[in-house]
């Protein structure tokens, strides 16, 4: 086998621990990221819970599932608002 060079010797030397690095950046971005992500989701879909309650709280009970309705809409949360596969509970 034939020796290399030193500029050979450095050059893969140099690629070979920046793609380590891209690697262990990418990997740690990989795994830590959806953590943060679902905490700010969390909190950000209890906001808007809390904020329909208070709204469905001030509203007369007939009247309650439209305001649910409009409430989910406006609020953009649409995946919710299949009101006619899940029963809403009266009170």
């Amino acid at each position: 086998m034939k020796r290399l060079s030193l500029f050979p010797k450095i050059f893969i030397w140099t690629i070979s621990i920046l793609l380590a690095l891209v690697a262990v950046a990418h990997l740690s971005i990989y795994l830590v990221f959806p953590h943060f992500y679902l905490n700010d989701r969390q909190a950000d879909l209890s906001h808007k819970a809390d904020a329909m309650v208070q709204n469905l709280a001030e509203v007369e009970e007939a009247e309650v599932e439209t305001a649910l309705k409009s409430t989910l809409r406006t609020r953009a949360l649409q995946p919710l608002c299949n009101l006619k596969a899940r029963a809403i509970p009266r009170l």
